[in-house]
């Protein structure tokens, strides 16, 4: 495999160790170019995520309609209960009267 290229090429490494100071300036300017390539990077991947809240929309609507149909059920249950408990006093005044 072939060697991949240094960060940094021989001529702005030698500025780092203090060895040609007129060069100190080139090595920066160097640095600055190569990070503002890898921002520019950066900001292309981040347009990707806004296009999934359309959907749960819907789902809202559905739990509405079943709410409604649970409450019809409650009340029919009440209306039972209420019958059986005027048949069994009926029983009991009958039975009084029996005896």
């Amino acid at each position: 495999m072939p060697l991949k290229q240094p960060f940094l090429s021989v001529a702005t490494f030698s500025c780092f160790l203090g060895k040609f100071q007129a060069n100190a300036n080139c090595c920066k300017t160097e640095l600055k170019k190569k990070k503002k390539k890898k921002k520019k990077k950066k900001k292309k991947k981040k347009k990707k995520k806004k296009k999934k809240k359309k959907k749960k929309k819907k789902k809202k609507k559905k739990k509405k309609k079943k709410k409604k149909k649970k409450k019809k059920k409650k009340k029919k249950k009440k209306k039972k209960k209420k019958k059986k408990k005027n048949i069994n006093a009926l029983l009991r005044h009958l039975e009084q009267e029996e005896m």
